[in-house]
């Protein structure tokens, strides 16, 4: 794993280039030699993995990661996800890291072994779900911390540990047993140990909360060491224009990840149906069309996004529900 500052160089060469062939590299009428003042050169935050490609290579990650045949939904098993057509399918869609998956290390270590062992074969960085990693009160010290991330750390295609995906505040998302507090040991533990954490926070989608969300994200970066910023506005949900706090999202996230020098990513949204209550229900869902899904891209690009993320990868168990 790497984090460094990189230069931007290219736009100052690119108009320098530009006005000297427009010019000719000096004044026709005086004869005088045309001065170039250079571009002030941009300092920009990143972050990536080694086992990627470095600094090199933008990570191009995903939730919802392969899992295992563990369950069944009305007596029908789930088919096992974690083999080689599956990975070879990912990285024909261009992901390169598998930010969070729910194979679960403290239940099941041999799947999420074969999953690294897969990801190295196919050359995609993968993080660890281990809720043997406790946090709150029973956090784990740093030495045992250690002790626990050796078990998997070594793999060649282990880029990180999941922390907690969208952690919550008093008065913004509030779950008491999701709030921010109870993760800062466990994730400055492992951040001290040089591992990656995956976090996710919560989008802003009312425009009533909009201080709020501001002391949400400085509450969240000024607890935690965070290398990247990262957060999940699914702009596309119910079909409708674009939310209005869409841009406002991307806009304070960009300004709260440059004060603390971190290099900030964004979630697009590849599907929809968000069936989290594990039963079958007769909505709809929107899903985005390649315009759509382009649009959302390119705009956060144009946003300084370091890196891109999609939602699902594969869709979700629980967003699997039918009539038995």
């Amino acid at each position: 794993m790497k984090y460094k500052k990189i230069i931007r160089r290219v736009s100052a060469m690119l108009c320098g280039i530009m006005v000297l062939s427009l010019c000719g590299c000096g004044n026709e009428s005086t004869g005088a030699e045309t001065k170039i003042e250079p571009m002030e050169e941009e300092q920009v935050a990143t972050y990536s993995f080694d086992f990627i490609g470095g600094t090199d290579v933008m990570p191009i990650s995903g939730f919802y990661g392969p899992f295992p045949s563990t369950e069944s939904i009305n007596g029908n098993a789930v088919p096992d996800y974690i083999n080689d057509e599956i990975f070879q399918m990912i990285v024909d869609c261009g992901i390169n890291l598998i930010a969070q998956n729910t194979t679960n290390y403290n239940t099941a270590p041999q799947y999420v072994k074969k999953m690294l062992e897969l990801a190295e074969k196919y050359g995609i960085g993968c993080t660890v779900y281990d809720p043997g990693l406790p946090h709150g009160e029973g956090a784990l010290s740093l030495s045992d911390t250690a002790a626990r991330v050796n078990e998997y750390c070594n793999y060649p295609a282990f880029c990180g540990v999941t922390v907690v995906d969208e952690p919550a505040m008093e008065g913004f998302y509030y779950k008491e047993e999701r709030t921010i507090d109870k993760y800062v040991e466990k994730n400055n533990n492992l951040v001290d140990l040089g591992i990656w954490t995956y976090t996710n926070l919560y989008p802003l989608h009312n425009p009533n909360n909009r201080d709020i969300y501001d002391r949400y994200l400085e509450t969240w970066l000024s607890s935690c060491k965070e290398e990247v910023l990262l957060w999940d506005h699914y702009v596309f949900s119910t079909g409708d224009n674009p939310e209005p706090d869409y841009f406002y999202n991307m806009s304070i996230c960009r300004k709260k990840a440059e004060e603390y020098g971190i290099p900030f990513w964004t979630y697009i949204q590849a599907g929809s149906q968000w069936n989290v209550t594990k039963a079958k229900f007769d909505t709809e869902g929107y899903y985005p069309n390649e315009g759509e899904l382009l649009w959302n891209v390119n705009t956060s690009l144009a946003f300084g996004a370091k890196g891109i993320s999609y939602f699902p990868i594969i869709q979700p168990l629980f967003y699997s529900y039918a009539e038995s």
